[in-house]
């Protein structure tokens, strides 16, 4: 080194210079990686395998059946049946297209009740049939026309062998409940009869309104006059009040009495 370079300050070697060559080329093993412990994988692991197991149980039990195990229906009282004309026109049907005769022959009365013995004549036990339509048969209703003692529903019924079904039911109210008395293919074929004690009103016309009154005098009344019967362009009459005037009560007024002459001598 010359004495021109002494009194230069000299450059710094970096630590990778100074480190072996073997340190440099040694790769990090896990334990001095910044990643997560084996504990926490461990823990991971068992809340993952839990959740696993506890919802396989859960979706196991939910779909869990047995035939007639907790799986009965609430039996349904006929009173519940009856209790409104849309309500009995769909259990008649469904009881019908089921082959439930028996449900069928409470609900109805007249005509449908004889159409329903014809038909339990004509299936006989009906096992076959039920066994067939359960879980199969669907019915829906719907109210075309109703007063406060008859009715006219619609039922449709899908899932028969023959197909959609329609029927049109004739409903009448016996009491606080209801009865399918008569059954047509056609909503044609059932009218509906004017209930007995509803007012008869012509159909557009509206009911006469109460005549107006006034007070006349001495307390009678009078007819107040109708709009109607005044020609055409002339003003409505005014009404004059009267009012009946009572003589005074009250005493005349006292006349003064007249002054003493004087006496002359």
């Amino acid at each position: 080194m010359s004495e021109s370079d002494e009194g230069k300050p000299r450059p710094r070697r970096s630590a990778a210079a100074d480190a072996p060559a073997s340190a440099v080329s040694r790769e990090l093993n896990e334990d001095e990686i910044d990643a997560p412990s084996k504990q926490t994988l461990v823990m991971l692991a068992v809340i993952s395998a839990s959740t696993l197991i506890m919802w396989a149980a859960g979706r196991a039990a939910c779909n869990y059946q047995v035939e007639g195990e907790n799986l009965t229906p609430r039996p349904v009282s006929l009173e519940q049946r009856t209790r409104s004309s849309k309500d009995v026109g769909l259990e008649f049907s469904q009881s019908v297209a089921s082959a439930e005769f028996s449900i069928a022959l409470q609900l109805s009365t007249g005509e449908a009740a004889d159409w329903a013995k014809k038909e339990q004549s004509a299936c006989g036990t009906c096992e076959q049939q039920r066994k067939a339509a359960k879980g199969r048969v669907f019915t829906s209703a719907a109210v075309l026309q109703a007063n406060s003692t008859e009715a006219l529903v619609r039922t449709r019924t899908i899932g028969t062998p023959g197909g959609e079904v329609i029927r049109y039911l004739g409903i009448e109210r016996e009491g606080r409940e209801w009865r399918v008395s008569r059954i047509s293919s056609e909503a044609s074929a059932i009218e509906l009869k004017q209930p007995s004690d509803a007012a008869q009103v012509p159909e557009g016309s509206a009911p006469e309104a109460p005549e107006e009154t006034e007070k006349g005098p001495e307390g009678s009344s009078v007819p107040a006059p109708q709009a109607d019967s005044l020609a055409p362009g002339a003003p409505a009459p005014k009404t004059k009040s009267t009012s009946v005037t009572t003589p005074s009560t009250a005493p005349p007024p006292k006349t003064p009495a007249p002054a003493p002459s004087k006496a002359q001598p």
